[in-house]
């Protein structure tokens, strides 16, 4: 049905997928090589945070020029986490389904579309090569998504 460009994408496939199966112990070596006692780490987002991200990505997506945006219209698709108080999660905008390839400090965080995750911090929306340049976001955090985004593309 696809031919042979259908074909050679799913090899480029596989071939991200086990070359990520392959780095995740390193990776995760590495991350405990650096200092984690000048970082903190946490899964649990609460209910408020939440509504206060909804709110201040609405004024973010505004200010970008979307005026028709509501409240409603922002949905978050996934939460990796929040590196000292800041979290970092991907919601619902316009994207291309397509590899897209970002590389902050050491890192190369392979994604599966065009839609990065972005960074609330201290009531501000930065996207993530913004919030790691603007120091929001350390070399340690960065290590730390991308051996996330490793392991759910895995499970």
């Amino acid at each position: 049905m696809y031919g042979k460009k259908g074909l050679l994408l799913f090899i480029l496939l596989v071939s991200f997928v086990m070359i990520g199966c392959a780095n995740v112990d390193q990776q995760t070596e590495s991350i405990k090589d650096d200092d984690p006692s000048v970082e903190t780490f946490s899964e649990d987002i609460s209910s408020n945070q939440i509504n206060e991200i909804k709110a201040d990505c609405l004024n973010y997506l505004i200010a970008s020029g979307v005026n028709d945006a509501t409240i409603e219209d922002i949905v978050i698709l996934e939460i990796y986490g929040s590196f000292n108080d800041a979290v970092v999660f991907r919601i619902k905008r316009g994207a291309y389904t397509a590899f897209t390839s970002v590389i902050i400090g050491d890192c190369e965080l392979v994604f599966s579309d065009t839609n990065l995750p972005i960074v609330w911090y201290q009531g501000k929306i930065y996207e993530l090569k913004e919030a790691y340049n603007a120091k929001v976001l350390t070399d340690y955090a960065i290590k730390s998504i991308q051996t996330i985004i490793n392991e759910r593309r895995l499970s």
